[in-house]
């Protein structure tokens, strides 16, 4: 069955590749969507899915920052992520990384303002992890990636 995606065109789940890759902008963002297969061949019903989510990325990227948030609030995760880049970024770094912070929050809140999406890979065969969201800051200042 060929179901047309937004970004990616048409997909026919009969006969797939295993990589699709496509850049968009968002909010002035330029994101990186990826779609993984691990079969030529998919349920037409998970590329529905797939559909849904890429008709609506921003509802994806709303919920991912919610879990970020609260993760923050109640976990350990972002807090480590945090840490890190206190720790290890010198002063310029980080003076260059938060200049359009609002220098009201914490040093750690404003980290997480300057968040930015990078990628959003789709696992469409994947029940658990159908979507995968990398969120990074100044890919100058650091490679690590803040995973949701």
């Amino acid at each position: 069955m060929i179901i047309k995606l937004p970004f990616f065109n048409e997909l026919n789940s009969d006969s797939l590749t295993d990589y699709y890759e496509v850049n968009i902008d968002i909010k002035q963002n330029k994101i990186q969507l990826d779609i993984n297969f691990n079969e030529t061949i998919i349920n037409a019903d998970r590329l529905i899915t797939l559909k849904g989510y890429l008709d609506a990325p921003q509802a994806i990227i709303d919920i991912a920052k919610k879990e970020i948030f609260n993760d923050y609030e109640n976990g350990e995760d972002v807090k480590e992520f945090l840490t890190f880049h206190i720790e290890e970024l010198d002063q310029s770094d980080l003076d260059s990384l938060l200049k359009h912070a609002d220098k009201s929050l914490s040093l750690e809140q404003q980290i997480l303002s300057v968040l930015k999406l990078r990628r959003i890979g789709f696992y469409p065969e994947d029940k658990d992890e159908f979507a995968v969201l990398d969120f990074t800051l100044n890919e100058e200042i650091s490679q690590y990636l803040l995973v949701v």
